[in-house]
């Protein structure tokens, strides 16, 4: 069994679905990659449907002072008997995790890739304000990925 999994302490559906439909609409992303430089960039949730999301992340990775690429990635959130998922965005659909929410504003989720084991913890600090971090251990990657979110302001 993956660290991570397991039930979500009685939270309500209604505030986990709350929170899952609080992520529409665009955020900024600043993300940092031990010892492998950062990304910034922008992060949209586009509704699917009632109980999906398409999350699309373009941005700027800037390893070096003089090395940088346009870099992107696409994953589905799904509100799923009574947690969030998320998948990859390819066909046919593949789980990346799912994710335990020991409270409100804390989720858990791991990923096994190969022999590497990513964990995570996602933080919602606020409506507007919300991080990932990926802790990845294993042969092929030993390193962390934080990133960021603060939502985009829309002109008045």
């Amino acid at each position: 069994m993956l660290p991570f999994s397991g039930s979500n302490l009685g939270l309500p559906m209604t505030s986990i679905a709350r929170l899952f439909s609080s992520l529409e609409g665009q955020w900024n992303f600043h993300r940092t990659i031990s010892q492998n430089g950062i990304v910034q960039g922008l992060a949209t949730f586009t509704k699917s449907d009632a109980t999906t999301l398409l999350y699309r992340e373009e941005g700027e990775w800037t390893q070096t002072k003089t090395t940088s690429y346009q870099v992107y990635q696409e994953y589905i959130y799904a509100l799923k008997d009574g947690s969030i998922a998320v998948y990859f965005a390819k066909t046919p659909r593949k789980l990346f995790h799912v994710l335990t929410f020991p409270v409100l504003n804390k989720a858990l989720a791991s990923h096994q890739c190969k022999r590497d084991l990513y964990g995570t913890c996602y933080r919602f600090i606020n409506p507007n304000q919300f991080s990932i971090t990926h802790t990845i251990a294993g042969p092929q990657k030993n390193m962390t990925i934080t990133t960021q979110f603060t939502r985009k302001e829309t002109p008045c």
